[in-house]
């Protein structure tokens, strides 16, 4: 008797984790597909907002400087100094 019921109760068990493996395996099979849309929106939501990006080789940029283009910043002996903003209190 008692070993009958020891064999109905790992016959249980093994229901019980084959059912818990099938519903892992689905869930799993969920979540990627979840994941691979949530990738794609992000990748299309991204290249809307991006600027895009150019290079220029380092000689093409070393003859545009030489020949006379703006530098990117201006020296501090250029530029304007900067105005002191007070606070209404007094407080810096």
């Amino acid at each position: 008797m008692q070993v009958a019921f020891a064999a109905l109760g790992l016959a249980w068990l093994a229901n019980r984790l084959r059912a818990h493996y099938k519903k892992s395996q689905v869930l799993q099979r969920e979540r990627a597909v979840r994941v691979e849309e949530q990738v794609a929106t992000a990748k299309a939501h991204i290249s809307t907002f991006q600027a895009p990006f150019y290079v220029v080789p380092g000689d093409i940029y070393a003859s545009l400087r030489t020949r006379g283009a703006a530098p990117r910043r201006a020296s501090r002996a250029d530029s304007e100094p900067h105005r002191q903003v007070r606070h209404p209190r007094g407080r810096k």
